[in-house]
Order: structure tokens, then sequence, then C-alpha cells
């Protein structure tokens, strides 16, 4: 066989990721009703043998390499290093193409129409890194190289919606895991790839609701909404509240659907957000290392319909569904 074949790393696959996935079929065995039940508790008890024997060996060993400061990746991985590299492209994508279009022309006069935006994915990347960094730290015993790692890199991958994961986040503290399902919920700026609400909209509903409480507390005042130092005409303020109540309500309606469908309230939930949203991973079972193989058929297509709806974006597939869109 070619040697270009043999040590590419796309034919290859990490071996503690096989493992984990091995044993994640045994527990689908488990899990899986049809089976007597003494049967699926022998496959309960192989699923906890094998992952005690992953702990105590295949995870001590990685250990001592983190200590011992090796960075060397293995066949199927990226070092610490190109991590970060990651991490910086993962930002970028969350950015307006526009706008790195007009930084990159050296088109320096146009970029002040966007900073409001920028400043506001940004803060919400550094106040919500800084979060899981600590987090990391205090709850995970993680070190501090690692906890600044971990907390950059999944973090701008819940923002940008990627759906990367640089750990198994299911493992991690609730409060981080549901702090990413609010960050895949915001996304990036408008005019990326992102998914979610997007960074504009986030803001304009925010400001909106400032602007109703000043209302009330002073009611003869005028007070609009400004984005860039510009104000936000009332037609598109209410544009962005209408999507962000369809946004919820499709999530309402996909949470009470997969639950009907036999899925727990946690990962129907998560699934619902992170099916709408383009991140995938969700929560409990869906979360982490995890996937969404024992949802049933239903279950999945919901998962589908939600995924085509929040890329399509939700206001644009409900105009379809209007008589008025198919009339001459």
């Amino acid at each position: 066989m070619d040697k270009a074949v043999l040590n590419n790393p796309e034919n290859y696959y990490n071996r503690e990721m096989s493992w984990l996935q091995f044993n994640y079929r045994i527990l689908e065995e488990a899990r899986d009703k049809s089976i007597p039940l003494f049967e699926r508790m022998k496959f309960l008890g192989i699923t906890e043998s094998n992952l005690s024997e992953f702990f105590m060996v295949r995870v001590a060993s990685l250990v001592d390499l983190m200590n011992a400061g090796i960075e060397k990746a293995d066949i199927a991985g990226l070092t610490p290093k190109q991590q970060y590299v990651v991490a910086g492209a993962m930002l970028m994508s969350g950015v307006n193409f526009a706008l790195l279009y007009n930084f990159f022309t050296f088109r320096w006069d146009k970029l002040r129409h966007k900073t409001e935006q920028l400043l506001c994915y940004l803060g919400i990347y550094t106040v919500s890194t800084v979060f899981v960094v600590l987090a990391l730290k205090t709850t995970m015993q993680y070190g501090w190289e690692d906890s600044i790692r971990c907390g950059i890199v999944q973090t701008i991958s819940v923002l940008t919606t990627t759906g990367s994961l640089a750990a198994d986040t299911s493992q991690w503290w609730v409060p981080v895991t549901f702090l990413f399902v609010i960050l895949s919920l915001c996304g990036g700026m408008a005019g990326s790839t992102t998914g979610g609400l997007k960074a504009m909209r986030v803001l304009i509903l925010f400001r909106h609701v400032r602007k109703i409480l000043r209302d009330r507390l002073h009611p003869h005042s005028v007070n609009p909404v400004r984005l860039n130092r510009k104000p936000v005409s009332a037609d598109i303020a209410t544009n962005v509240v209408v999507t962000f109540m369809v946004f919820m309500v499709t999530i309402v309606t996909s949470l009470l659907l997969l639950m009907l469908c036999g899925i727990n309230a946690t990962e129907s939930f998560g699934a619902s957000i992170a099916c709408i949203t383009g991140y995938g991973p969700g929560l409990g079972s869906t979360g982490g290392f995890g996937c969404y193989a024992a949802f049933t058929p239903l279950a999945k297509l919901i998962c589908t319909l939600l995924m085509l709806m929040g890329r399509l974006e939700c206001m644009t597939l409900l105009i379809l569904f209007l008589p008025a869109f198919w009339k001459r």
C-alpha cells in the first residue's frame, strides 16, 4: 500500500475515542427495551468494567503525557498550539464577512458601521470564556494551561455553532453546559456563517427592552433604540422581537414533541436548541461525545426539520406556509 495513504491522518481514529464509542454501543444495547432485563444488566456490567479500565489505564497514561509536557499529537489529533489556531479561525468565522473584507482591503472608513455588533460579539465571548476557564479550574481540577485552552476553544466553538469539541463537555460543571446552550442561541455576527439569533438581534432586543423600561419610567421622553449611533426603525425592532418569539415558540413546540417521543426533558431541551442553532451537541446523552442514535425515528425527523428551520431562518420557512405566498 502507498505510504502516503498509510500516513494520512484522515485514515485513522483516535484509540481512546474509538474505545469510548465501542462502549457507547454496548450501552445502547443496555438501553434497548426489546432485550430481556437480565441481558441488559449484563451489558451494563460490561460497560462499567470497560470504563473502569479506561480511566485507570488509558486516562492515567494521558495525564502522564500532559505532566511530562509532551505536546506531540497522535496520528489523528491536534497539538494544543494547533487548537489555538483553530480557535482563531472559528472566531473569525463568527465575524461579519463584509467587515472582514473591509478590514483586509484597508477600507477603514466602512468599519465603524458594524463596530457595536462586533464589540457585542467579542464581549459575549470574552466574558463567557473567563467564566468557563475559572469553572474548569475550580470544579474540574484542570491545570491553568488546560483550563485556558479548553475554555478558549470550546467557548468559541459553541458561540459560532461550529460543533467541534475540545473535551467531553457533558462531564463539565452543569452551569457551564447550560451556558453553552445560551451561547449557541446567541450565535455570531449577522452576515456570518454561524447559527443562532445573531449578535445584532440580541443587541437590538436588549436595547428594545431597555427602551420599554425607560418609557415606563419617563412616559413623555423619547428613547429611540440606537445601533452604531443611528436610530433603529420601529419596523426593524418589531421584526427582531417577532423573530425571537418565533424562535422560542419553535423550541418549546419541538421540546414537547420530543418528550412525546419518549425523550426525557433535559435531552429534549438540549436537542431542540442544538438542532435549531446547528451546533450539534446537546445535553445528557446527546452532549459532549454523545450522539442521537438512541432517538426514535420520529424524534430524528423532528431534529432534522429543526436543523432545516435553523439554517433557512424560521421566518423565511414559515412564509412558505402562507396561502398568499402561492398566489400570483
